[in-house]
């Protein structure tokens, strides 16, 4: 099964409190149920931003709780790639992105295997 969980396919669709837990609590028990499963993010480095240096103030930035960032469902996607998926499970995550340099590469390294 594939899941796509894009920036672009979840924007402003979860909006309440904790939907974005909801979100990948309900894809990580559907994907381990029916395995093998691919759960693919495109332009990840809007979900893993690197922090931008230089002009302190509120700027353009976006609060991990707003529904428009998806920044937002970073920490779900941790804690539930840890809770659900070992080396026993066949579940691979996948993350696309053509700016590259727009990401954390701390945050990359730390959630992606490869």
């Amino acid at each position: 099964m594939l899941f796509d969980i894009s920036p672009a396919n979840i924007d402003n669709k979860y909006t309440g409190k904790k939907e974005e837990e909801k979100l990948v609590a309900s894809v990580m028990v559907v994907a381990k149920k029916y395995q093998p499963g691919l759960i693919y993010i495109d332009e990840c480095e809007k979900v893993w931003a690197a922090k931008k240096k230089g002009k302190k103030g509120k700027g353009g930035k976006k609060k991990k709780s707003d529904p428009s960032n998806p920044a937002r469902i970073k920490k779900a996607l941790a804690k539930w790639r840890t809770k659900w998926i070992d080396d026993k499970t066949r579940i691979t995550i996948i993350g696309c992105t053509s700016e590259p340099e727009e990401g954390s590469k701390k945050e990359f390294k730390k959630f992606f295997d490869k």
